[in-house]
C-alpha cells in the first residue's frame, strides 16, 4: 500500500481588523504558512507459521515561516515567529502479530526515525534595532545558536492478550513512544519590549520519551460490551512550556514564555461500557481520569483533564432515534498558574444534550437536536491553547450556551 501527500496553509493574523485598539496600542499582523509533504509504503507479509508481519517506511517533511509586522504601514519586521522552520522525518517500522496458544496472542513492534530540523532565517536581522533576531533570542534564553538538529528515535510495544472465554479477554502492553519537539516548541522567536509577551522556543529540546505500561479488559457479550484499561506512564525529557524564572541563569525578573525538557509520570484510567434495555431502549457510558506530575519540580503539569465522563440513553424504533447525553467533568484543583497555561482552577460542571434523528425518506435524514439544555455557564479545564503572538496569557473560553442545530443529509 502506497500514499502521497501534501497540503499548503496559508493563514494571517492580526491585532486590529476584529477589535478597536487603544490610541497606544501598534497595529500589528502576523502572516504565516505551513507547508507539508510525503508519503508512506507499506505491506503486509504471512509467514507458514502463521506469523503475519507488517513492514514499512513513511517520510514527513514540513516548513513553517511566520513574520510579524508592526507601525502604521504595517511593513516594519518586528520578529520573525517562525524563521524557516524545517521538520523531517524518516520512519522504518516492522510489527508482527503471532498466535501463541488457543488464548493467547502476541502483538509487538518496532519503529526507529531519523529527524532533522533547521531555521533557515534565524540570522536574519529585523527592521526594529530593539527587537532581537532569532538566533540572539535562542543564545540569550538557552545558550546556544544552532539550529540544526538531528535525532535517532527508536520506540516500540509489545502486547500479550489472553481470552478468557469467547465473549472477553485481558490483555497487557509495554510500550516506549517518542515525540520530537514541534515547529513552535523549537523555533518560536517572538521577542517583546516586555519580558512577559515574549515567546521563545528551545533548539536543543531533547525528544520526549514515554515508557508506559497499559493492562486493560474487554468483552462484548452481544447485549453489553465493556472496555477497562489503566495505564503508568514514565516520561523522560518531557517538554514543558513554562515561563523564564531564573532557569539556567536567566534572570528572576523575566517570566518570558520558554520550553525545557523535565522528567514526568502520568497515570490513569479509562471505562466505557454500553447496553441494550430490551427491543429499543440502549445506553452507553465513559469516565476517564489522569494524574499528571512534573517529577523534577514537584508541580502539576498544566492543562491535564480532571476526572470526566457521559452517559447516554437512546431509544430507536423504526426509522426513528431520539435520545440523550449527559456530559460531566469534576473540578480540576491540580494546576499550574505558574507555567502560564492554567488560567486556575476549574469547577465542575454538567449538561444535558438531546437529540433526535429520522431516516424515513428515501435518500433523506434529518436530525435535529439541542445541546446544553438548561443553558449552563461552563468551560472545559483543558481549553483551547493561546497561539495568538501577539499575547502569551491562558485564556479560559467558555462553551457556547443552549445551542439549537438541525441537520439534512442526502445520500444517492
Amino acid at each position: 500500500k502506497g500514499e502521497l501527500y501534501y497540503s499548503e496553509i496559508d493563514h494571517l493574523m492580526d491585532n486590529y481588523s476584529l477589535r478597536t485598539l487603544s490610541p497606544m496600542a501598534m497595529k500589528m499582523k502576523a502572516p504565516s504558512s505551513s507547508d507539508t509533504g510525503g508519503g508512506r509504503l507499506s505491506g503486509d507479509i504471512q509467514t507458514a507459521s502463521g506469523m503475519v508481519w507488517t513492514v514499512g517506511a513513511d517520510y514527513q517533511k514540513n516548513n513553517r515561516e511566520a513574520d510579524r509586522f508592526a507601525g502604521d504601514t504595517l511593513s516594519m519586521l518586528q520578529s520573525i515567529l517562525w524563521p524557516d522552520v524545517d521538520l523531517e522525518q524518516t520512519g522504518l517500522f516492522a510489527e508482527f502479530s503471532k498466535p501463541l496458544t488457543d488464548r493467547d496472542n502476541l502483538k509487538a513492534g518496532l519503529r526507529y526515525d531519523y529527524v532533522d530540523t533547521s531555521a533557515g532565517r534565524a540570522d536574519e536581522d529585523l527592521d526594529i534595532a530593539a527587537m532581537r533576531r532569532p538566533d540572539a533570542l535562542y543564545e540569550d534564553y538557552y545558550g546556544t545558536m544552532d539550529t540544526d538538529q538531528t535525532e535517532n528515535n527508536i520506540g516500540g510495544f509489545a502486547t500479550l492478550e489472553h481470552a478468557l472465554d469467547p465473549e472477553s479477554a485481558v490483555y497487557a502492553t509495554l510500550s516506549r513512544t517518542v515525540r520530537t519537539a514541534d515547529a513552535t516548541e523549537r523555533f518560536l522567536a517572538s521577542d517583546s519590549g516586555k519580558a512577559g509577551m515574549r515567546w521563545v522556543g528551545n533548539p536543543d529540546l531533547d525528544p520526549e520519551k514515554h515508557h508506559q505500561l497499559e493492562l486493560g479488559y474487554t468483552r462484548d457479550a452481544g447485549a453489553w460490551d465493556t472496555t477497562a484499561s489503566v495505564y503508568y506512564n514514565d516520561v523522560s525529557d518531557y517538554i514543558l512550556r513554562d515561563r523564564a524564572r531564573g532557569q539556567d541563569g536567566i534572570q528572576e525578573s523575566d517570566n518570558a514564555t520558554i520550553y525545557r525538557n523535565v522528567d514526568a509520570e502520568l497515570y490513569g484510567f479509562e471505562l466505557g461500557g454500553g447496553i441494550r434495555w430490551g427491543n429499543y431502549w440502549s445506553s452507553r457510558a465513559t469516565l476517564a481520569y489522569v494524574h499528571a506530575r512534573n517529577s523534577d519540580d514537584s508541580r502539576d503539569i498544566a492543562q491535564t483533564p480532571p476526572l470526566g465522563g457521559t452517559v447516554s440513553l437512546d431509544y430507536t424504533r423504526g426509522d426513528w432515534n431520539v435520545g440523550g447525553l449527559v456530559r460531566a467533568e469534576a473540578r480540576q484543583d491540580r494546576v499550574d498558574t505558574d507555567s502560564g497555561e492554567d488560567v486556575g482552577e476549574t469547577p465542575g460542571w454538567g449538561a444535558l444534550d438531546l437529540y433526535g434523528r429520522y431516516e424515513g425518506a428515501e435518500h433523506f435524514s434529518v436530525t435535529a437536536g439541542v445541546n446544553n439544555v438548561f443553558d449552563r455557564n461552563y468551560a472545559y479545564h483543558v481549553n483551547r491553547a493561546n497561539l495568538d503572538p501577539f499575547n502569551t496569557e491562558a485564556i479560559r473560553v467558555n462553551e457556547p450556551g443552549r445551542e439549537y442545530w438541525l441537520r439534512l443529509s442526502a445520500a444517492f
